[in-house]
């Protein structure tokens, strides 16, 4: 995929506040032009703007979407090109919500004069932001593809979120634009919640005789460090911010009007295990999207199973496509 930004000069934002020159990244595969069907794919908390690297098993190789035209834009807020902490004022940068993120995206298709989409993709909060482009965007969009995702941003997910910024405010280092030591605790937090128990139990066993060195707190530790060495403390605390505010319905006479009017034919997939965003909330968003079929796949590794279970993803979206 090939990476490009587009700069818009001001960005006024759903809080009132405006961004002025504001880079928009993002990556892009093929002519985009109707030569091929186009999937626009919508990334998740941490991930970037390519999704070649985060979902191949989608999007190289044997997987679905490896010869489609592809376009993926990096959220507002986030370290990977867009307009964040990282180019505007760390953290005093603004808040953004999803829809704003959602504006952006959209500048990008009118900048690329793209009028005809095949499919939306996102998982997790991509998810979010593919309900928001759907709801937002004028042209056509022949399918949508949401995995381990909701209408709304749960209380359970908010409380998770502000669990992660009290610490990562406990670094005194944040302000001054490292905070890495919150990052890497901030980041346990999440993956015990992207996970699950049984998971764990059954991945990280320890020796019976051991009384130190266990396996669980070490892999908690190694994905932290991984998360502090390719992210930005300041860009985390906002991209949580970001998450809390999803609400399809706000403004639009509740989430049953405002997913009423999204006909576009959906594949909802929940992840059995998932504690996170569990199957509840997908089958909440399929009983209100008039044209929606769900699919529950079945995996022991919770959340995450959104990037983990490609067989069963892939089949999933074949089936839907051929029905």
């Amino acid at each position: 995929m090939i990476a490009k930004t587009l700069h818009i000069e001001e960005l006024k934002l759903e809080s009132g506040a405006a961004l002025s020159d504001v880079p928009v990244h993002y990556h892009q595969r093929g002519a985009c032009d109707g030569s091929k069907p186009i999937v626009w794919t919508f990334h998740a908390l941490t991930a970037n703007s390519n999704p070649e690297e985060w979902w191949a098993g989608l999007f190289s190789g044997d997987g679905m979407y490896a010869h489609w035209d592809a376009i993926c834009v990096n959220m507002l807020g986030s370290p990977y090109g867009s307009c964040s902490p990282l180019t505007h004022g760390g953290m005093s940068f603004p808040l953004t919500t999803i829809r704003d993120t959602v504006k952006a995206q959209l500048a990008v298709a009118s900048a690329l004069n793209i009028q005809h989409i095949n499919t939306l993709l996102g998982g997790s909060c991509g998810g979010y932001q593919a309900l928001e482009f759907a709801h937002a965007f004028t042209g056509t969009i022949d399918h949508m593809v949401l995995l381990a995702t909701g209408a709304r941003e749960m209380p359970w997910n908010k409380a998770i979120h502000e669990a992660m910024r009290l610490t990562l405010k406990t670094d005194p280092t944040l302000e001054q634009g490292d905070g890495s030591k919150g990052l890497q605790a901030a980041r346990a937090i999440g993956m015990l919640n992207y996970r699950t128990a049984a998971q764990f139990n059954d991945a990280q066993p320890d020796d019976s005789e051991a009384l130190e060195d266990f396996k669980a707190p070490s892999y908690i530790r190694y994905h932290g460090q991984k998360l502090v060495d390719r992210f930005d403390a300041a860009c985390y605390y906002k991209l949580t911010e970001q998450l809390d505010t999803h609400h399809i319905g706000r403004g639009r006479g509740g989430l049953e009007s405002a997913l009423g009017q999204i006909v576009v034919p959906t594949l909802v997939i929940g992840i059995s295990s998932d504690v996170l965003i569990p199957v509840a909330v997908q089958e909440e968003l399929a009983t209100n999207l008039p044209n929606a079929t769900l699919k529950v796949v079945d995996s022991a590794y919770g959340h995450d199973g959104f990037l983990i279970e490609y067989p069963q993803i892939n089949a999933a979206i074949a089936a839907f496509y051929h029905e």
